[in-house]
Order: C-alpha cells, then structure tokens, then sequence
C-alpha cells in the first residue's frame, strides 16, 4: 500500500508496509482527495521543499 519514491529508501528505514504510515494514508484519503493546488496541504508542502534548495 505504501508508494515509494525514494529508490527504496523507505524500506530500508521503515520497513515492509510500516503502520505508521498505512495509518496516515488511510486517515488522508478518508478527507478525500484532490488533484494539484487544491489541497489544503500545498502551501505546508511548499514551505518545507523552499528549505531543500536553499
């Protein structure tokens, strides 16, 4: 259930299918989803990204 994206990164820290974030999955898509800038979560992911490239 898990997607990763990180060349197996996550596996390799967390695990096979960790809990934690089967857990965090099933609570977003329980608030449904939405497609590109109309997620409420954008302008939270795009603060946090500035940091990676500064």
């Amino acid at each position: 259930m898990v997607t990763n994206i990180m060349m197996g990164l996550g596996i390799n820290l967390f695990g096979h299918n960790p809990s934690f974030i089967k857990e965090a999955l099933i609570t977003q898509m329980d608030k449904g989803i939405q497609i590109g800038p109309q997620s409420e979560l954008v302008g939270k992911v795009a603060e946090e990204k500035e940091g990676y490239s500064s």
